[in-house]
């Protein structure tokens, strides 16, 4: 793992990283930081850990042969119960408190599968939960953006790509959102860019999907409560494989 303060990011792989998820990375990494199609400043990641490429290339691997309703089943099983970054509740947790907000307003599967999956990225690594205290970004948006645009159709995939940008726009516009953030979400923020200019916020809310991403990100903010009871994971398979692309299709 290494993490440079270049002015332009880069992203490497090893070779043992499936070259169409390794090249889908890179290209939703340039293609959505700051708003205006520019890589986000102050990041490099280099996924060279040999647990991490094994993650990325099982879930490649799985792809032709599994239903995706399965697949996100084995990865929530599997790293699901770490810590969301430092909130008080888990990945598992955190995704199904957001889905379950979008079902609560009669939100479109699309929506409630993305509210679902929006940090499937964070699921796709082994990087440890306190590595944005660190000072490590791990690009989750872009990488389960990559995961996802194979899987599922652009109402899913675009807001899952936009939600760290979504929370960019939000805090240069709207009056005590930043403040409102959770102290981990602060520091990501630091991470991600920051507040965007008058020109990226231009440039967002110009996007086919600026309201669909913002509200999942609205979602995202609110789905931190420890102990709140909310359906299992099984309940939303019906809304996975309702938008899901279908396998012959992929």
């Amino acid at each position: 793992m290494s993490v440079l303060t270049d002015a332009e990011p880069t992203i490497s792989f090893s070779s043992a990283v499936p070259l169409r998820l390794a090249e889908g990375v890179k290209s939703f990494a340039h293609g959505c930081g700051g708003g205006g199609g520019q890589p986000r400043y102050g990041v490099a990641l280099a996924f060279d850990s040999l647990q991490t490429l094994a993650h990325l290339q099982e879930m490649d691997s799985i792809a032709s042969d599994s239903r995706t309703s399965e697949e996100i089943d084995k990865l929530f099983a599997r790293s699901g119960g770490s810590q969301y970054g430092g909130e008080a509740v888990t990945q598992l947790e955190h995704g199904l408190q957001a889905a379950s907000l979008a079902e609560q307003e009669g939100a479109p599967d699309e929506f409630v599968v993305a509210a679902l999956l929006h940090d499937i990225g964070h699921l796709l690594h082994d990087l440890p939960d306190d590595a944005p205290d660190n000072g490590v970004d791990d690009l989750h948006e872009n990488l389960g953006a990559a995961w996802i645009e194979s899987r599922f159709p652009a109402s899913v995939l675009e807001p899952v790509r936009l939600h760290v940008e979504s929370k960019r726009y939000l805090c240069a516009v709207e009056p005590g959102y930043l403040e409102a953030l959770s102290e981990p979400s602060r520091v990501s923020l630091q991470l991600q860019g920051g507040p965007m200019t008058t020109d990226e916020c231009e440039s967002f809310q110009k996007g086919e999907f600026f309201v669909s991403a913002i509200r999942l990100r609205r979602w995202d903010d609110e789905a931190k409560v420890a102990g709140l009871a909310t359906p299992p994971l099984s309940h939303y398979k019906k809304y996975i494989e309702a938008v899901a692309i279908p396998a012959e299709a992929k």
